[in-house]
C-alpha cells in the first residue's frame, strides 16, 4: 500500500524524467489516464500533500496531535528529508567540438568534509550520532571552510536576504551531516511552511545541470504492529539529461542500470523483546547459537584430527566445503544480529522530534545485510540436503544422476554459454540503441535467458512490435535462429544428458538392491516403517516373538556358537587334501633338483636348461652400447675388453665398417651362441689362463 498509493501514486514515479517533473511529483496531483501531472493542483496535490495533509476527507482541519497521520494508523516521525548530490562539471577535452560544447558531465561529487575529533561530553559512546565533533583547531579546518564556500551555488544575494535566509539558504550549500545538499521538512513547522519551502526551492532553481542524485527519506510508526517503516526514493540523473523512469516490472539487471529510479522500504522493530512471543523467539535464537557452535566445534575437531593424520585431502571434499560456507554464514548472521541489537540499545529513539534521525536508515542497511547473509545461508543449506540424500537408495538417485551427467554438463555449458553470449552481443549491437532490453550487454543476456522460458513477445517474429519495428528482417532471423538453436536443439540435448545420467543411476540402484536380495531399492516410507519397527522392538522386550526376521537372526547367532561335527569333518578333509597335493608337488620338485645336482656342470656345457635363456634383437642392440659405456670407467676395463673381443662376440672396429646385412647376420649368430653358452663361459677369465682348455672351448664354439 505504501508503495502503490503513497509513493508511486498510480504511476507518478514512472512519469518523472526532468527536474521540473520532480517538483511536480512533490506538489501536484498525477492523472494516470493522461500520464501527466495536473497543473493547478499544487502545492497540496503531490506526495507532500499526502504526507502533510491539512484536512480530513470531510474538510475538517487536522489538529496538531493528528498531524502526520497517513491512512489513520501510520504516524510520520520527525518529517521528510530531501537530499541532493551534486558534482563538478568537466571540460569536453577529447572532441574537436569542445568550443561549441565546452561543459560535459562529470561524476566527481561536490563535498566539504570537516576534520572531527571524539566527543568528550558524549554520554553514549556507542551512539552513531553525536559521537564526534568538528575539530576547529585542526590544520585541515581551513580547507574545509574553503570547500564549503566553493560548494555554495545559486543567487547568493537573493538567498541571503529576506525570507529565504531563514528557510532554504542552507539548502544551497553542502551539509556534511546529511552527506549532500539537503532540505528537511519538519512536521512541527506545519504543512504550509513545508510546502512553501518546496515552492521556494523550485523558484530558486535548486536542481540544475550539476544535479546527479536525489533522495527522499521518511519514516512511519504503526502502533498496531509496534514497527517502524523506513522509506527511501532515489533518483539518478544520467548523461542523457533526464532521470531514468521508474519501472517496477523491470528485471533485476534492468533495475541496476545507472540512473534508474528505485524505491527502498524496510520494516524495523527496535523493541525486539517485549511480548511472550518475543521471548519465545529469543529462546530459539539462543538454541540456534548453541546448535551452531556445537556443530562448528565438531567440525574443528574433525579438521584437527585430519591434520594430525595428514588426511586433509579426504577431509576437504565438496560436502566439507559447503559445511564451512554454511557455518561461516551462521556466524556472520549471529554477529550482525548482535550488532543490530547493540545499535538499537545505544541509539534510543525519542519522539516527538524535529530532526531527521539516521538510526532508521542505519538499521535498514544492517538488516538488509543480515537478510543477504540469510539468503546465502539458506541456499547453501538447501544444497546440503543432498549430502543426506546419499543415505537413502531412492533419494540418492538425484545425486547419482548429477554425478553421472557432470562431465557432459560441464562441456555442454561451454557450448551453451558461447551461444548465449554470442546472440546477446548480436542483439545488443543491433537493437540496443532503441530497445531497453538490449541497451546493455547484460540486459541482453537477461533478455535472451528469459526468452528460453517463454518470457518474450511474438511480435519480433511477425513484424508488428518493438524489435521488428527497429529492424524487421534482422529481428525475424535473430529470434527464429535463437529459438531453433537453443529451444529445439540445446535444451533437448540437455534433457538427453540428464536422462542418460538417470538411466545409469537407476541401473546402479537396481544392482545395489540385487546384492541385498531385493528387487528394487527401499522407498522412503519403507525405511521409516523399518525404523519405527526397530524402535518398537527396542522398547518391547517381547516383540521378537512376533518378528520372524528377528527370530531367524537369533537362531543364527545361537547356531554359530554350537559345534557342528559335519562342518568340522568337511574342514578336516579339505585341509588333508591340500596337504596331500602339497606333498606331491614338493616330492616332484625334490626329485628334479636331485637330478640336476648330481650332474657335473663342467662336463655338460650344453645343458637344455640354458635354452630357456632368450632375448630379442632390439634388447641386444640397445644393451651393447650401454655395456660399452658402463664398463669404460671400470678399473678392470682393459682385461674385460680383451676377453670381450677374443670371444668374437662383438668387434668395435668392425662395427663402423660392416653393412646392415652383415651386421644382422652377425647378431643372429650371436643370439644362437648366447643360447648355447653355459655357466663355464661366465668364468672365462679362469679358463683363459689354461691355453688347452681355452682352445678346446674355442674349437667347440667354432664347430657350433
Amino acid at each position: 500500500m505504501l508503495t502503490s498509493v503513497l509513493i508511486d501514486q498510480s504511476g507518478a514515479l514512472a512519469a518523472i524524467a526532468t527536474e521540473g517533473q520532480f517538483f511536480d511529483y512533490l506538489l501536484r496531483s498525477f492523472d494516470s489516464g493522461s500520464n501527466t501531472f495536473v497543473s493547478g493542483t499544487g502545492p497540496t496535490g503531490g506526495i507532500l500533500g499526502n504526507l502533510f495533509s491539512t484536512a480530513w476527507y470531510n474538510g475538517d482541519p487536522i489538529t496538531a496531535s493528528d498531524s502526520g497521520m497517513l491512512y489513520d494508523y501510520n504516524k510520520l516521525i520527525g518529517g521528510v528529508l530531501i537530499v541532493q548530490e551534486r558534482a563538478y562539471t568537466g571540460n569536453c577535452e577529447y572532441s574537436v567540438y569542445n568550443n561549441y560544447y565546452p561543459v560535459c558531465y562529470d561524476g566527481q561529487p561536490i563535498t566539504a568534509i570537516p576534520p572531527t575529533k571524539p566527543s568528550n561530553f558524549s554520554s553514549n559512546s556507542c551512539a552513531i550520532s553525536q559521537s564526534r565533533v568538528v575539530d576547529k583547531e585542526s590544520p585541515k579546518y581551513a580547507q574545509y571552510l574553503k570547500d564549503l564556500e566553493n560548494s555554495k551555488y545559486g543567487d547568493r544575494t537573493v538567498l541571503e536576504s529576506g525570507t529565504y535566509a531563514k528557510t532554504i539558504k542552507d539548502s544551497f550549500e553542502y551539509r556534511y551531516d546529511q552527506d549532500g545538499f539537503s532540505v528537511f521538512l519538519s512536521l512541527a513547522e506545519g504543512p504550509d511552511a513545508n510546502l512553501q519551502k518546496i515552492k521556494d526551492l523550485e523558484t530558486m532553481k535548486w536542481l540544475d545541470y550539476q544535479t546527479r542524485k536525489l533522495s527522499i527519506k521518511f519514516t512511519f510508526y504503526n502502533g498496531n504492529f509496534g514497527t517502524f517503516t523506513y522509506a527511501k526514493i532515489s533518483f539518478d540523473f544520467n548523461k542523457v539529461g533526464s532521470f531514468v523512469r521508474y519501472d517496477p516490472g523491470a528485471s533485476f539487471v534492468q533495475k541496476g542500470l545507472p540512473g534508474a529510479t528505485s524505491v527502498s522500504i524496510g520494516t524495523l522493530n527496535i523493541e525486539p523483546y517485549l511480548t511472550q512471543d518475543d521471548f519465545a523467539r529469543l529462546a530459539f535464537e539462543v538454541i540456534f547459537m548453541v546448535w551452531v557452535f556445537y556443530f562448528i566445534s565438531g567440525y574443528l575437531v574433525n579438521f584437527i584430527i585430519a591434520v594430525q593424520r595428514k588426511q586433509l585431502s579426504k577431509f576437504f571434499n565438496m560436502w566439507a566445503f559447503l559445511d564451512l560456507i554454511n557455518y561461516s554464514c551462521y556466524v556472520t548472521f549471529i554477529v550482525l544480529r548482535i550488532d543490530i541489537l547493540r545499535t538499537i540499545i545505544c541509539n534510543p529513539v525519542y519522539v516527538p522530534t524535529n530532526q531527521y534521525n539516521p538510526i532508521f536508515e542505519t538499521l535498514t542497511h544492517k538488516t538488509r545485510n543480515q537478510l543477504a547473509v540469510n539468503f546465502v545461508s539458506i541456499l547453501i543449506g538447501i544444497l546440503r540436503f543432498f549430502k543426506y540424500y546419499e543415505f537413502q537408495p531412492r533419494l540418492q538417485i538425484i545425486n547419482k544422476t548429477m554425478s553421472a551427467s557432470l562431465i557432459h554438463l560441464y562441456h555442454f555449458c561451454f557450448v551453451f554459454m558461447a551461444i548465449l553470449f554470442g546472440f546477446s552481443l548480436v542483439g545488443h549491437i543491433n537493437f540496443g540503441n532503441q530497445n531497453r532490453d538490449f541497451c546493455t550487454f547484460f540486459n541482453a543476456v537477461q533478455c535472451m535467458w528469459e526468452s528460453l522460458w517463454g518470457a518474450f513477445d511474438l511480435g519480433p517474429t511477425i513484424g508488428n512490435y518493438d524489435l521488428a519495428y527497429i529492424n524487421p528482417y534482422t529481428a525475424q532471423i535473430f529470434f527464429i535462429s535463437w529459438m531453433f538453436v537453443t529451444g529445439m536443439v540445446l535444451m533437448n540435448v540437455f534433457v538427453a544428458i540428464l536422462m542418460d545420467g538417470y538411466a545409469c543411476a537407476k541401473e546402479e540402484g537396481l544392482i545395489s538392491a540385487s546384492k541385498s536380495g531385493k528387487d528394487a531399492p527401499d522407498a522412503v516410507h519403507e525405511d521409516v516403517l523399518q525404523a519405527l519397527n526397530y524402535f518398537a522392538r527396542a522398547f518391547n522386550p517381547l516383540s521378537w516373538k512376533y518378528d520372524e526376521e528377528t527370530l531367524i537372526c537369533a537362531m543364527r547367532s545361537v547356531d554359530s556358537r554350537i559345534p557342528d561335527p559335519v562342518a568340522d569333518k568337511t574342514l578336516i578333509k579339505k585341509e588333508l587334501d591340500f596337504l596331500k597335493d602339497t606333498r606331491e608337488e614338493l616330492s616332484s620338485r625334490i626329485h628334479h633338483l636331485q637330478e640336476l645336482y648330481q650332474k657335473d656342470f663342467d662336463e655338460f656345457p650344453f645343458l637344455p636348461v640354458w635354452d630357456q635363456k632368450t632375448c630379442r634383437v632390439d634388447e641386444l642392440a640397445h644393451l651393447i652400447p650401454l655395456i660399452k659405456t658402463k664398463i669404460a670407467g671400470s678399473v678392470e676395463h682393459r682385461e674385460i675388453m680383451s676377453t670381450y673381443k677374443s670371444r668374437f662376440i662383438f668387434n668395435m672396429e668392425e662395427e663402423t665398417t660392416a653393412d646392415k646385412t652383415a651386421h644382422l647376420d652377425y647378431v643372429e649368430r650371436l643370439i644362437a651362441y648366447l643360447k648355447a653358452e653355459n655357466r663355464v663361459l661366465e668364468t672365462k677369465l679362469y679358463y683363459g689362463t689354461d691355453g688347452k682348455k681355452d682352445g678346446e672351448i674355442q674349437e667347440q664354439n667354432t664347430q657350433h
